[in-house]
């Protein structure tokens, strides 16, 4: 390469730089995902009651319509895998699967925008990763008790109860999964 073809080059691409640092030359803003909200829906939407929902999509269709069935699938379906793994195996699953469904409650909390709101979700989250915890170390009988428990702290959930920031479909979905995995903690140990 001749010095004259490089200074074009070197000169061009600094002319292209400029030009992108100036905004002159700006990217396409990508396409939103069908049955995603627009910015302004979800703004619209933060704050209001989860009973009136988002727009509806195939996505989450059958919790919409039916949570207690969908739980209720999702619990067969996790009890296949978990029967399927070595007995030690499966309580560290369910271990795991304890404090994470626990650790959305602190998420919850967050979303509420409430410091008293997030102490209480984050309280509770701490509770449920000790139960996992406890389950794991000493008896499995525990992590039933964590099921159980956090069935009975959905139910909590209900927004004339603790009116926190929950989906319609969520509480139903979690009461029958939780319910369904306790009694086969303490069907199996």
């Amino acid at each position: 390469m001749s010095k004259t073809t490089s200074m074009i080059v070197v000169r061009e691409t600094l002319t292209r730089l400029c030009s992108f640092a100036k905004h002159e030359s700006r990217p396409e803003v990508p396409t939103p995902v069908e049955g995603a909200l627009t910015v302004t829906e979800a703004q619209d939407y933060i704050g209001k009651p989860w009973t009136a929902g988002p727009p509806t999509n195939r996505r989450n269709q059958m919790f919409r319509a039916r949570p207690m069935i969908a739980g209720l699938l999702l619990a067969i379906g996790s009890v296949l895998v978990l029967v399927l793994l070595p007995k030690a195996q499966s309580r560290e699953v369910l271990a795991i699967l304890l404090a994470a469904l626990g650790g959305l409650y602190a998420g919850l909390g967050l979303a509420g925008q409430s410091t008293s709101k997030f102490a209480l979700q984050a309280g509770v989250s701490a509770v449920f990763v000790i139960l996992s915890i406890a389950g794991l170390w000493f008896s499995p009988w525990l992590l039933a008790l964590g099921f159980f428990a956090h069935a009975a702290w959905d139910t909590v959930h209900h927004p004339r109860a603790l009116n926190i920031f929950v989906p319609g479909w969520y509480i139903p979905a979690c009461l029958a999964y939780d319910t369904f995995i306790a009694m086969f903690v303490l069907a199996w140990w």
